[in-house]
């Protein structure tokens, strides 16, 4: 299966990218088909050269691009409408996902607080409350008879 994705090249933090069709199982770094386009984060996002005759070639072909570049040919209107669809789906599940992640760390700092409120730790999920052992009761006697050992 053929892929549109990002191939990193540049010097150490100066990341510039090279947008290649590439075969699904070989390495993002490896060989690759075709070079359609470049693309640097680092500057404005009006910094992307890609050969629109190449890109609609090779998507009629049946490459399908990885999800940021479909971001890419998003910004520039050279995603073909079905692949649209299928990116805009996919965004909106992370966003709801997203919504129920938040949703559900809120509700666990406000349980987290009503316990602490109370004095008492709630054990986290798959962990059991232990017992806390009560120091043992050692007579006043014996304190002052090993008291009296050590110091002679």
């Amino acid at each position: 299966m053929l892929v549109i994705r990002l191939s990193r090249v540049g010097k150490k933090n100066q990341a510039i990218y090279r947008i290649v069709v590439a075969e699904k199982e070989k390495s993002a770094k490896g060989k690759f088909i075709e070079e359609l386009g470049t693309y640097n984060p680092r500057i404005d996002d009006s910094n992307i050269k890609i050969n629109q005759e190449k890109i609609k070639y090779w998507l009629e072909k049946g490459a399908k691009p990885s999800l940021t570049v479909s971001g890419i040919l998003k910004k520039e209107e050279l995603l073909p409408e079905k692949l649209l669809k299928e990116y805009d789906r996919y965004i909106e599940n992370m966003k709801k996902h997203k919504k129920r992640a938040k949703k559900k760390e809120a509700t666990e700092e406000k349980s987290a607080e009503k316990s602490s409120e109370k004095g008492q730790e709630e054990p986290k999920p798959g962990e059991k409350k232990e017992l806390e052992a009560e120091p043992e009761k050692v007579p006043a006697e014996e304190k002052k008879s090993a008291d009296a050992g050590g110091k002679e």
